[in-house]
């Protein structure tokens, strides 16, 4: 069952909530995954992250310092963000089969890859809108763009066979989109 946490919080993106933040490694793979990590491998170097120790924790600034340097190559970003963000679907367990069970996943995912992290706080905010349409809002400091992969690669991954998705995301402030996070729509 999926569920709706009604509070409202501004979160900018690329700025941790709190500076002793922290990701753990497993969930980092998705870099190395990524079709276009040769176009920011040179950016993995200079942070650090090159070679990632699924079981060590790294700061979670680090990740998202790089990610805004990332973001600002606008020619670019987006291809780089989206094609990490499909990857992190990898560590939705293999028992988990439809997109309600795969959202629900989601602050649980959260939760287990970091600390030092309000994870009640900085989260994602589900509900169900009807059936085959559900609403993520998203409250983490993680580009808008990785997020919409993620969302683009649940929604392709659990819709089913012969299904056709759709994510669309609305941004919570239009002016100045990366000062707060998003509403991800989808359908299937």
């Amino acid at each position: 069952m999926i569920t709706m946490t009604t509070s409202i919080l501004a979160i900018r993106k690329f700025e941790a909530p709190n500076p002793d933040a922290e990701v753990l490694g497993y969930g980092l793979s998705a870099l190395g995954e990524s079709i276009t990590r040769a176009e920011f491998e040179h950016m993995l170097d200079k942070y650090g992250l090159t070679e990632i120790d699924p079981q060590a924790w790294y700061p979670l600034q680090t990740l998202l310092d790089m990610y805004a340097e990332m973001d600002e190559d606008k020619s670019r970003s987006m291809q780089y963000f989206v094609s990490i963000g499909m990857k992190v679907v990898h560590v939705i367990p293999e028992h988990i089969a439809s997109i309600p069970e795969a959202l629900d996943f989601l602050n649980a995912a959260l939760a287990g890859s970091m600390r030092h992290y309000a994870v009640d706080t900085y989260n994602y905010r589900i509900e169900t809108v009807e059936e085959g349409h559900a609403r993520v809002i998203d409250y983490t400091p993680f580009p808008h763009d990785l997020i919409y992969g993620y969302m683009y690669a649940i929604a392709n991954t659990f819709s089913g066979e012969g299904r056709s998705p759709t994510v669309v995301r609305t941004y919570l402030n239009e002016d100045d989109p990366d000062s707060d996070g998003a509403v991800y729509d989808i359908q299937w």
